[in-house]
């Protein structure tokens, strides 16, 4: 069990790391005023209050929002770890469709075509992301974080 929540920590910080670049990159592409990382700030306010300093709502949000991608992760590694890239990819959208039932409306998000292509495809990376490193890193006796390099 501690093998596989090291992997599920490991893999989904990455995995969380790989999806937050791709949804960077991917609203840049578009000339859009949709920032994909005003939910961040809406997790942080959420949690911290409105009273709260900027700085401390930022910090809220973004440690809120890595700590769902690492459980994501771990619970991914446990249920499905082994299974790799296709398992992971399917989680992703999961996660996703989760999400579209609960954001768009509980956010406020009006710029609804951009969020769901932005979204849509940072989860593919993500559960991508995740099955590879799961899979790659339960092979063999030992996590790929707990690995000697050789020399």
């Amino acid at each position: 069990m501690v093998r596989f929540a090291k992997v599920g920590l490991g893999a989904g910080l990455l995995a969380t790391v790989f999806y937050d670049v791709s949804k960077f990159l991917l609203s840049q592409w578009d000339d859009s005023l949709y920032n994909p990382f005003e939910v961040v700030r809406m997790f942080g306010l959420l949690l911290a209050g409105s009273a709260a300093p900027t700085s401390v709502i930022y910090v809220t949000g973004v440690g809120f929002h890595l700590l769902n991608g690492i459980f994501f992760g771990v619970a991914f590694c446990f249920f499905f770890g082994r299974r790799g890239v296709l398992a992971g990819v399917a989680w992703g959208f999961c996660l996703e469709l989760f999400q579209l039932s609960l954001y768009p409306g509980w956010l406020n998000i009006t710029f609804y075509s951009e969020f769901l292509q932005i979204s849509a495809l940072s989860h593919l990376v993500y559960g991508a992301v995740l099955g590879l490193l799961c899979q790659q890193s339960l092979r063999g006796g030992q996590t790929a974080w707990e690995r000697k390099p050789d020399g």
